[in-house]
């Protein structure tokens, strides 16, 4: 069930500017997400229609290429091999590298793996995810009545706190959310222009595929890139050098630029925290735990930031 509850998230953050932008022209809540849904729907529909064919046919054609493209990449990592096994290299070195790949190897086996247990297990699950447009409309509509929610709780000190750390976590969130769309949608972007530069096919099934997968940090971008070096391992080396540069260009560019202009602000979390972050939440749910890890970590800031802001604050005698 996490699945469509992030899907619930995310649909509910992307709205809600849209949402409040409605509300202050005079709309009621309810209105105002019904319309903000059908714009949603609008443009969704008509990405649809103009991506979905193409990348159904490409991934009809992929599938049945892909012992040819198998046989390909086996034949280029037996020549890398063949090379690497002449180099006049002194022992130590080549022990380091042995471990060095083999580690890589071992790293990038068990993330692929884990996202496509993650996506296997989306399968049977599909009819919960029709849940999720039902389940933002009310977290919608939740979200928008929450200070009168905090006052008939709370009392009025209290209730002015908990608004506080509402918008406080509702930022964070926000932000992340609304700023991994944007990061995904670029990469994908920028990946199809990359195979299309190179001439390479399937270019719009692999810009899908590396879209959804950069929402993982770290780990996505691996498995995003592997279908494209297959790919280009299929017409020559040098595609694969020429593609994998690419790919190495534009996550250095989501790196360096993307992330911490449109990722950075939001979350706010150093690098060993989000690894850490990660490490956990791949422990604990699998490949929905590496999903959601970073947004839950930038929460889990938020309230203990709060914690410690109640436990220091002065108290009268």
């Amino acid at each position: 069930m996490l699945g469509p509850l992030i899907l619930a998230a995310l649909l509910m953050y992307l709205l809600h500017p849209a949402v409040g932008s409605l509300r202050r022209r005079g709309l009621g809540i309810g209105a105002s997400i019904l319309v903000a849904y059908l714009l949603a729907l609008s443009a969704a529909g008509v990405l649809v229609l103009a991506v979905a064919p193409v990348a159904a046919r490409q991934g009809q054609e992929f599938f049945a290429d892909i012992p040819r493209y198998v046989r390909h990449a086996d034949e280029l990592v037996s020549a890398t091999r063949g090379a690497y096994l002449r180099a006049p290299l002194p022992s130590p070195v080549r022990r380091g590298i042995d471990r060095e790949v083999g580690a890589l190897g071992d790293f990038v086996t068990g993330a692929v793996t884990d996202a496509a247990s993650g996506l296997v297990h989306v399968a049977p699950g599909l009819a919960a995810y029709a849940l999720a447009p039902v389940v933002s409309y009310y977290a919608l509509r939740d979200l928008f009545e929450m200070p009168d929610l905090w006052s008939s709780i709370f009392e009025p000190a209290h209730a002015v706190t908990m608004r506080r750390i509402a918008g406080r976590v509702d930022a964070v969130l926000g932000g992340y959310l609304r700023g991994q769309a944007i990061a995904a949608a670029m990469v994908a972007a920028l990946v199809f222009a990359a195979m299309t530069a190179l001439e390479l096919p399937y270019a719009v099934l692999v810009a899908i595929l590396a879209g959804v997968t950069d929402v993982v940090p770290y780990v996505g971008p691996f498995i995003g890139a592997l279908p494209a070096l297959v790919i280009a391992a299929g017409v020559s080396p040098a595609h694969v050098l020429l593609m994998a540069l690419a790919i190495i260009a534009i996550h250095e560019l989501e790196g360096s630029v993307l992330a911490p202009r449109i990722l950075g602000r939001s979350a706010q979390l150093r690098p060993l925290s989000v690894i850490l972050a990660l490490m956990f939440g791949e422990g604990l749910a699998g490949f929905w735990g590496l999903v959601v890890a970073v947004p839950a970590a930038a929460v889990g800031r938020v309230l203990v930031r709060e914690l410690f802001r109640w436990a220091v604050r002065p108290r009268s005698l």
